[in-house]
Formats: C-alpha cells, sequence, structure tokens
C-alpha cells in the first residue's frame, strides 16, 4: 500500500467499478464483432481478457447460526485430498456483515470443526 493512494478497502469500490466498465465495454465489442460475423477480431478481443488465473476452488459452508445474528464458517478445501486449506468466520447481524480469516491457533476449534466435515463430504 502506497500513502497516496490509500488502503485496498477505501479504493475497492472505484477499482469494481473500472473493471467492470472496462469487461462491459469489451463484450459489447465481442458481441458486435460476433454478429458481424468477425470471428478473427472475435477471437482477438475474447484474447485480451483473458483472466491472469482460472482456479477451482471447493469449499464447504458450516452454518453456525442462523437469523440475526447469523455466523458461518466456510471452509475452503484441497482439490487433492479434501483437507481444509483456510477457514473464513463469518458474522452477520442486520444488514451488516464481517469476515475474519482465522488460523489453527487462532482458532482450533473451528478448524477441528472444518476436520470433521471435510470428511464427510469427500
Amino acid at each position: 500500500m502506497t500513502n497516496q493512494e490509500g488502503s485496498c478497502e477505501a479504493r475497492i469500490a472505484e477499482e469494481l467499478k473500472n473493471a467492470n466498465a472496462y469487461l462491459v465495454s469489451m463484450y459489447q465489442q465481442i458481441n458486435q464483432a460476433n454478429k458481424d460475423g468477425d470471428y478473427e477480431k472475435q477471437e482477438e478481443l475474447e484474447d485480451g481478457i483473458t483472466p491472469y488465473g482460472v482456479t477451482l476452488v471447493r469449499t464447504v459452508r458450516l452454518t453456525l447460526s442462523g437469523g440475526g445474528p447469523a455466523s458461518w464458517l466456510d471452509v475452503e478445501l484441497d482439490s487433492e485430498d479434501n483437507t481444509p486449506t483456510r477457514v473464513v468466520y463469518h458474522f452477520a447481524d442486520w444488514f451488516d456483515h464481517a469476515e475474519m480469516s482465522v488460523s489453527q491457533e487462532e482458532a482450533p476449534g473451528f478448524w477441528q470443526m472444518a476436520e470433521r466435515y471435510a470428511e464427510m463430504v469427500a
């Protein structure tokens, strides 16, 4: 983070707006090229917006409580052996939400629950 740019939290709304506007414009051009039968241009435009990376993330959601407030865990699983690789605790109350990634040392109970249910969905 640089001081003149601000934090990611402060910048994310504008970044999202700009990235989405760019993609909307590109897809309009892609659709027009397709409509015109200019498949070479369509392919060139599609290649220009290829994501940096594509990753399939398997996630198990464990709902701890519902209503207001609600809480749950999102547990990301290793693609090969289904062991938990990341646990994110969510807490939500009327029109508000917060989430926190927790380590095994910080929240061993959450990780033990995550490991148990990860085995069940394997």
